[in-house]
């Protein structure tokens, strides 16, 4: 367990009072990512108290007034893993998926549903169905790095859905 506190802006600062945790991720991940972060995560309010968001009125409001969510509600909801993933596209660029589990399904799909109802264009919103997901889009840019900013940033576009108890971001 990490538990001494220092000023310096180590990530594992965000990480005190957590424990290591197995990587089980890697059975959702393609043996094509180029570079996979994993984030053991066994305390999941001492991990968003570490967290900027925490503190960040700004944002917190920013997302609660888009939506009538609880930002502590999602995160005491969090599992074990986070993992983000990096993906080459075509000429040179590249994609981040993320995965995170949680322990409540329930509450993150309801909050993101709700966000993504709120940030919908015109008079439709973004869902799409392959087998049996269903794909939906929120409009926020950088969504996962709001939520989980230092650890994740670099999110153009938010699409989820969710397999088992992993919200693919």
């Amino acid at each position: 367990t990490l538990t001494e506190n220092t000023n310096s802006p180590s990530l594992l600062n965000y990480f005190l009072a957590q424990n290591p945790v197995p990587f089980l991720h890697k059975r959702f991940i393609s043996n094509r990512a180029l570079v996979v972060t994993n984030y053991g995560v066994d305390h999941a309010e001492e991990f968003f108290k570490n967290l900027p968001l925490s503190k960040n009125r700004e944002v917190q409001d920013s997302l609660t007034s888009l939506a009538s969510i609880n930002i502590q509600e999602l995160f005491s909801a969090l599992g074990k893993e986070i993992s983000v993933c990096v993906f080459e596209k075509r000429k040179s660029e590249v994609a981040k998926i993320m995965l995170v589990d949680v322990i409540e399904t329930d509450v993150w799909i309801n909050a993101f549903n709700l966000l993504s109802r709120a940030t919908e264009s015109g008079d439709s919103l973004y869902t799409e169905s392959y087998s049996s997901y269903e794909f939906r889009k929120i409009d926020i840019k950088d969504l996962p790095g709001k939520l989980f900013s230092p650890l994740v940033s670099g999110f153009d576009q938010t699409y989820y859905t969710v397999l088992d108890n992993t919200f693919i971001l």
